[in-house]
């Protein structure tokens, strides 16, 4: 006898916006840590969203701004 597979479990929508809004806060965090440990680096800061690869938000070194995803980097 064959074995059946189960569909998987849908998630409600309460459910759903729970994960979303635990995600929500867990990203706070780690911007603030991010932010936090930046201004502490001597001459490193962040800057906003890569425009090559969106993967990443963008350093910004000794007046230039690098993407540690794709290595994109242009001067400011």
């Amino acid at each position: 006898m064959t074995q059946r597979r189960m569909p998987p479990r849908l998630e409600s929508n309460a459910e759903l916006a729970e994960r979303v809004d635990a995600l929500g806060r867990r990203l706070e965090q780690v911007e603030r840590t991010l932010a936090a440990v930046t201004r502490d680096a001597t001459g490193v800061s962040v800057a906003g969203p890569c425009a090559s690869c969106q993967r990443s938000l963008l350093l910004v070194r000794d007046g230039v701004l690098e993407c540690p995803a794709c290595g994109h980097s242009r001067p400011l």
